[in-house]
């Protein structure tokens, strides 16, 4: 079997469609819930038998019920070759089972909007992704497929702390809930500095979105070293292989401080899940999102009408930048997109198919293993990944005008 064949054919259904509304604020949001088997230990701490034995029981579970129905599974060695990297990118693969040690496997459906994970930091690790801010849809995915694995595996319980997991974050309901959220105006007004005291409410926290995985991706690139032809070029702006993509962890997407969120992009997640339930956690996040998105709405109204030129001159820059480049590094493409994606929202752009569907797809086209799969050349340097998504953008943004003010 051809690794393509263990991949989704289309790109995710959380992308959205063309054909129906799509929010330009609300990207995805992601719900992760965690199990383990009461007389193993955590795969953290586990041997590698302890693991093995861990990936037999749920893999019977999975081939027994099928809770993911026409699913692709993904073994160790899948998950180690380029194949995860792909995953990732899609956020179906956490790092920590892509860059894992010992047994481990994903089961992933062909929307790719579902996957069971085994041996990340917990047993079993079930995501689900939504398009938008939509966590009550993705909460109900991955209850649906605990308790189809319930009722042949028995999960680690306590009646005062309830499911236990391998970090005190998640003990309780087992539930992570994260929606990626755009907000361009409020960046440009000074996000978090104009909102400081929501950062944190009903114990959902705001935070940037990492690029890169902190980890090498596998089997991508070369040493920092080879590329020579980079130092020797006065603005070349192009990050690491490892830095261009988007991955998320077990709990999400990666945090940083929101000032060094690359494309105007951040995270609203659950701080916690001891003392509340499943529906009130993915309440909490859908409501702290939505706030989030209301002050941006009103945020862009405003910055349209005091300063409809500026903002016209700002997003059509992005556009010509991105229209006349032919090496595009991975931070100012998110930029561009960001820059474009606004201009839409706002009428300041005019293009056949310019919806937030397709944007959420450039999100993850511009990713270096994405660039990289279909293409029969060796990957060689990250100078050839820039030249691939430069040539992406151009051709996306052939038909783009400006409107007039």
């Amino acid at each position: 079997m051809k690794q393509s064949d263990l991949l989704p054919a289309a790109l995710p259904e959380w992308c959205g469609s063309d054909m129906e509304p799509s929010s330009w604020t609300e990207i995805v949001s992601s719900c992760t819930l965690c199990r383990n088997l009461p007389d193993l230990p955590f795969p953290p701490a586990a041997r590698a038998e302890e693991k093995q034995e861990a990936l037999r029981r749920v893999e019977d579970a999975v081939r027994l019920l099928s809770p993911l129905q026409d699913h692709l599974a993904c073994t160790e060695k899948e998950l180690e070759s380029p194949l995860g990297s792909l995953l990732a990118e899609r956020h179906l693969a956490p790092r920590e089972v892509l860059h894992g040690h010992g047994p481990r496997a994903l089961f992933t459906d062909r929307r790719g909007s579902r996957a069971l994970i085994i041996n990340a930091l917990d047993h079993v690790s079930i995501r689900a992704l939504a398009p938008g801010n939509n966590t009550s849809m993705a909460l109900q995915q991955v209850l649906s497929v605990e308790e189809t694995l319930g009722s042949v595996l028995d999960f680690s319980y306590d009646e005062q702390r309830g499911f236990l997991t391998s970090r005190l974050t998640c003990t309780g309901t087992g539930l992570k809930v994260c929606v990626l959220l755009h907000l361009p105006a409020l960046t440009l007004m000074g996000l978090p500095k104009l909102y400081p005291g929501t950062a944190k409410t009903r114990d959902v926290a705001f935070c940037g979105v990492a690029a890169g995985s902190g980890l090498d991706l596998p089997h991508l690139g070369a040493p920092p070293s080879e590329p020579q032809q980079l130092s020797a070029t006065p603005y070349m702006p192009v990050e690491p292989i490892t830095e261009q993509c988007l991955l998320t962890e077990i709990e999400g997407f990666i945090p940083v401080p929101p000032e060094k969120s690359p494309g105007a992009l951040y995270a609203v997640f659950n701080q916690h899940s001891l003392g509340v339930s499943e529906e009130e956690i993915a309440y909490g996040v859908y409501h702290a999102a939505r706030e989030w998105c209301v002050k941006e709405e009103e945020t862009r109204l405003t910055l349209l009408k005091s300063n409809r030129l500026w903002l016209q001159d700002w997003v059509g820059r992005a556009v010509a930048l991105a229209r006349g480049t032919h090496i595009a590094g991975f931070g100012e493409a998110l930029d561009w997109i960001s820059r474009i994606r606004l201009g839409a929202a706002l009428g300041l752009l005019r293009m056949p198919g310019l919806t937030p569907a397709a944007l959420n797809r450039m999100l993850i086209e511009i990713q270096a293993a994405h660039l990289a799969n279909g293409t029969s050349e060796e990957l060689s340097s990250r100078l050839h990944l820039a030249r691939l998504r430069a040539e992406k953008l151009r051709a996306f943004l052939a038909q783009c005008e400006i409107t007039a003010s």
